[in-house]
């Protein structure tokens, strides 16, 4: 008997699920958004770490699949460069579906540019390069509060938006960072997150527990940290989907993205990591640290 394949709103969360993992924010402006209620406050960026997973010419690629059904891909990677404030970063993270599916044709590419030390939104551009083709290029200054976008079209004028915002906020790949830096910090904070030009709360809480986690890109269970992502909102544009999904990073500085579940109705969308490059880095046994856990 042949596998069902997932209706086609579930499988257009691709993008959601990456910008979350980590996309998905994802999210992200993917619609994922993260008590400090420090949320609405240029306050200082609530993370036990924020530098440490921040590392040049690291990528890191992974596998989606629902059920059986392998979806796609998604690929992570990340390099330093020199700002006029100082150090910066590019961010980047593609999702393409996979071929063969059909009546299914994914190709969305994230780029943020970042403050290792406080990776929130300043500029973000969300690519998506299947048809109809769209390119959105938001940006933000924090001196004025204004927030601005701008729309491209294939064979369409710009279209250009902007509004005053008060509060900071995080895009889909500062999002991620900003997880990974609180890894293990046993802290549960709000995230307000960009979200189509509008902003977005998600509540992240971060375990001190170390769990074990199998994943392809290593012969042996990695040593892990769970983030739980919960999120009131939900978003027509993916099935009418929320933001829930628990995922999974080391137990080091590194705090590498390992494997992000999010329930559906008719199953799990699975994403798990396939290879990792991160330069000086090694893979850590649970013998190493001490204690584990179960998985």
């Amino acid at each position: 008997m042949n596998e069902q394949l997932p209706p086609l709103t579930h499988l257009c969360q691709l993008r959601f699920c990456a910008s979350l993992v980590f996309g998905v924010v994802l999210y992200a402006c993917l619609p994922w958004a993260i008590s400090l209620i420090a949320l609405a406050q240029p306050a200082a960026t609530p993370v036990k770490n924020a530098t440490a997973p921040f590392a040049h010419e690291e990528v890191l690629r992974y596998s989606v699949h629902w059920s059986f059904v392998r979806l796609g891909s998604i690929e992570l990677r990340q390099s330093l460069k020199k700002t006029a404030n100082g150090n910066g970063a590019v961010v980047q993270l593609s999702a393409r579906s996979a071929s063969g599916l059909p009546f299914i044709d994914v190709n969305i590419r994230d780029r943020a540019v970042l403050d290792p030390g406080d990776p929130r939104c300043v500029e973000f551009t969300v690519r998506k390069e299947h048809e109809p083709a769209v390119t959105k290029k938001y940006a933000f200054d924090r001196e004025t509060r204004t927030l601005s976008v701008e729309v491209r079209e294939a064979r369409q004028p710009p279209v250009r938006q902007q509004r005053t915002e008060k509060r900071d906020f995080y895009d889909a790949l500062g999002m991620i960072m900003l997880l990974r830096g609180l890894a293990g910090s046993g802290q549960q904070i709000t995230v307000p997150m960009l979200m189509d030009f509008e902003i977005v709360h998600s509540r992240a809480e971060c375990s001190r527990e170390i769990e074990e986690v199998d994943v392809p890109a290593f012969d042996e269970d990695v040593p892990a940290y769970r983030i739980a992502l919960r999120s009131s909102w939900e978003d027509e544009s993916i099935g009418g989907l929320g933001g829930d999904i628990d995922f999974w990073c080391s137990a080091d500085e590194a705090a590498i993205p390992l494997r992000a579940e999010m329930d559906l109705t008719l199953g799990s969308i699975v994403i798990e990591l396939e290879s990792c490059k991160r330069p000086g880095w090694k893979q850590r046994a649970s013998a190493d640290l001490g204690k584990g856990g179960a998985r």
